[in-house]
């Protein structure tokens, strides 16, 4: 019995390396089909050729014919793009048979209950990124006057060290914001409206 044991572990560890690799490969095959399909079949629904679709993205009729064929996945923000021109959100655009009628009936009520940023949130968000801001330039103002204070005299390599410090924070303190306001712009969405016109 204890001849026949080891031979059946290997045999079932091996069968289930085999069945999670296969797993694997459907599920990535499945992916790239449904995204691929999907683009082709919103793409025809919504009355557009591929030049037209690619004109709206911002790209070549090519790259469109490369996303249909499954030869090429699109990057991240043309997915955004392509969700909003299909009114659909990226997860069902990629992950279900939008070639049922059903499920794309679904996947746009879906979207649209969940993609509506209303005005008052926008501005809600806009209001808070004016104080945050206002904050960091009086922090800023500050930091500039008791470091221009300092400096009059002999300071410890200590104190120059937190200056530095303080100077670096601030600059990725004003990248973090600029990039918020872009996240504010984008569920604004100004520049993205265009693109379902």
């Amino acid at each position: 019995m204890s001849f026949y044991a080891p031979l059946h572990i290997e045999f079932f560890s091996a069968k289930a390396g085999m069945i999670k690799q296969e797993v694997m490969e459907l599920t990535k095959s499945t992916i790239i089909d449904y995204l691929s399909s999907n683009i082709k079949c919103l793409r025809r629904k919504a009355g557009f050729s591929q030049e037209e679709l690619a004109l709206k993205i911002g790209l070549n009729r090519g790259n469109i014919a490369s996303y249909e064929n499954g030869t090429a996945e699109p990057k991240i923000c043309n997915l955004l793009k392509l969700s909003k021109i299909f009114g659909v959100s990226i997860m069902d655009l990629t992950m279900k048979d939008l070639g049922d009628e059903i499920n794309q009936i679904e996947a746009k009520l879906k979207y649209e209950n969940l993609n509506g940023a209303d005005a008052r949130q926008i501005a809600h968000f806009t209001e808070k990124a004016d104080m945050l801001e206002d904050y960091l330039e009086g922090l800023n103002k500050c930091f500039s006057y008791k470091r221009s204070k300092a400096e009059t005299g002999e300071f410890p390599a200590e104190l120059k060290f937190a200056f530095d410090f303080y100077e670096q924070a601030y600059d990725a303190a004003l990248n973090l914001l600029k990039e918020h306001r872009q996240l504010i712009s984008y569920l604004g969405c100004p520049e993205y409206e265009d693109a379902t016109e």
